[in-house]
């Protein structure tokens, strides 16, 4: 069974069931999903992250979002909450600028994996213009703060996106090998398709340090959607978008390093992190 390291609840889903609904079917092919918080309209907020989490323990691993333009003590109340990690989806800058260092630390010292939004200005909100630029999601930018943090892990979601070359040579240069990519999820004809698939392999140095990530709801251009992506192309259900990858996957690689990238790695990275504590358990 997979795991599934980038998944965002619909903000559309305010009702319980639709949630359980969701667990219910996606347990048929994955052990367990990264809950990640994002802003609305498309998807939901940190509380409705956190009250699935609770509804459904073992199953979400909840990632708070971090806003930027609060404190950083928010991170210490995420803790005490129970979320699990964080999420960086606009750092009001670049991803490694100082202003952003000072949150870092404090995920560091209270041992919360980070998963940043790379490679790509997310998708946009007219309620929130200048939301960043594309050079503020450089994947060089998570060199930057492993140097600042040497202690915190980090995933760089979308693997790099429209930057996965750089990506992949901040991850083979890096020292620190607490640096990892989550494979899977697609922005555009321009971004990181299944065809460069070849490069990731030849680089077989971080092969151990790539999780699969499926960015659900979105990811539309992974189920041979021909347009760019857009928030409302809601393709496929979970469970097809899941087995599609595997499959592609073990066509491309082979099946070792499908169930490597689909789940042995990210179980590794789950301990050495500590988003599975001493004692707890997953199936």
């Amino acid at each position: 069974m997979w795991i599934d390291c980038h998944l965002h609840i619909s903000a559309h889903w305010q009702r319980p069931d639709q949630i359980d609904d969701l667990v219910k079917e996606y347990r048929r092919v994955v052990d367990h999903v990264w809950a990640i918080g994002a802003p609305p309209p498309h998807t939901a907020g940190n509380p409705i992250v956190l009250r699935a989490s609770r509804a459904h323990p073992g199953f979400f691993i909840p990632f708070a979002c971090v806003d930027f333009s609060r404190p950083v003590s928010q991170i210490d109340r995420f803790r005490a909450l129970g979320f699990k990690g964080l999420k960086v989806l606009c750092a009001n800058g670049p991803l490694g600028s100082e202003r952003a260092m000072p949150y870092y630390r404090r995920a560091q010292k209270l041992g919360m994996p980070v998963v940043f939004h790379t490679g790509s200005v997310p998708a946009p909100d007219p309620a929130r213009p200048g939301l960043g630029v594309l050079t503020d999601y450089h994947p060089v930018e998570l060199e930057k703060i492993a140097r600042a943090c040497p202690d915190l892990y980090m995933v760089a979601l979308h693997g790099g996106g429209f930057f996965w070359r750089e990506a992949l040579a901040v991850a083979l240069g890096s020292k620190n090998r607490r640096i990892y990519l989550a494979l899977g999820d697609f922005d555009s004809a321009a971004g990181m398709h299944l065809d460069n698939l070849a490069a990731w392999d030849m680089a077989g140095l971080v092969q151990d340090r790539i999780v699969a990530g499926l960015d659900y709801p979105f990811a539309a251009s992974l189920c041979g959607e021909p347009k760019p992506f857009t928030p409302t192309a809601l393709v496929l259900p979970a469970v097809q978008k899941t087995a599609l990858l595997a499959a592609r996957l073990e066509i491309r690689l082979g099946t070792a390093w499908r169930d490597a990238v689909m789940g042995g790695n990210a179980r590794r990275f789950e301990t050495l992190a500590g988003l599975i504590t001493q004692g707890e358990r997953l199936p």
